[in-house]
């Protein structure tokens, strides 16, 4: 059997020493903090979108939902003023009733 020899250290690729020690630690860190960014924003987009979209939607609806019930309202209150007018009628003609069988009995001496 074989035996492999046991790594103690991950190895830096000879481009990426170069560049370490050309531009230094911070604007290394710098680029792969920006690289981490880069990715990290590449990921979220679409996830993003898809949240507004559905977000967008919803409002529509509400809004749609809402114009509905303003709709109905309004019907409502048509409704209930034409009731009002009807009750208003009765109560004039059950008023005029009363108005003619108590004058009659008034006349007529009851």
């Amino acid at each position: 059997m074989v035996e492999k020899p046991e790594k103690t250290s991950i190895e830096i690729p000879a481009g990426w020493v170069k560049m370490l020690d050309r531009h230094g630690w911070p604007t290394v860190l710098v680029f792969v903090i920006g690289m981490a960014l880069w990715n990290f924003t590449t990921w979220i987009q679409p996830r993003f979108d898809k949240m507004l979209d559905n977000h967008f939607e919803t409002v529509k609806q509400l809004t749609e939902t809402q114009a509905a019930q303003v709709e109905n309202g309004k019907k409502l209150v048509n409704i209930a003023e034409s009731e009002v007018k009807k009750t208003d009628d009765i109560s004039k003609k059950v008023d005029d009733v009363h108005r003619v069988i108590v004058g009659g009995k008034i006349q007529k001496g009851d």
